[in-house]
C-alpha cells in the first residue's frame, strides 16, 4: 500500500513549527539580554567599590569628599547591588546557564520520546 501525503498539511505544520521556534528564540533572547544586563550592572557595581577604595587612599582629598566616599563605601558593603525577580531568584549569568541547561534537557527528552520512530 502506498500512502499519499498532503503537501498543504505538511507545509502548514512546518510553518507552525517554525513559528514556535522563532517565538521561543525571541523570548529566550529577551531573557538572555535581561540577565546579561543585570549581571553586568552588578559586576560594574563591584568594580566601583574597588575604585572608591583606591580613592580613599589618595592623599589630596578634602575631609568632606573623604567622608562622602566612606559613607558610600559603607553603604555599598552593607547592601550589595543585585537584581532579582520579585525576590525569587537573582538575575545573573548562573541563572541564564541553568535556563539553557533546563531547555536542553527538555529537548533531549522530547527527542527520546519521538512518536515518529
Amino acid at each position: 500500500m502506498s500512502r499519499s501525503y498532503d503537501h498543504g498539511d505538511f507545509a502548514s505544520k512546518a510553518i507552525g513549527i517554525a513559528s514556535h521556534v522563532m517565538w521561543s528564540l525571541f523570548y529566550a533572547g529577551q531573557a538572555a539580554v535581561i540577565t546579561w544586563v543585570c549581571s553586568s550592572a552588578s559586576r560594574e557595581a563591584r568594580k566601583t567599590m574597588g575604585l572608591v577604595q583606591g580613592l580613599l587612599l589618595h592623599p589630596g582629598l578634602d575631609k568632606v569628599a573623604l567622608q562622602q566616599l566612606k559613607e558610600f563605601l559603607l553603604q555599598t558593603y552593607r547592601k550589595k547591588i543585585v537584581f532579582s525577580a520579585v525576590g525569587f531568584t537573582t538575575l545573573d549569568l548562573p541563572l541564564l546557564f541553568s535556563m539553557c541547561v533546563s531547555a536542553m534537557s527538555c529537548v533531549l527528552l522530547l527527542i527520546q520520546f519521538d512518536p515518529m520512530k
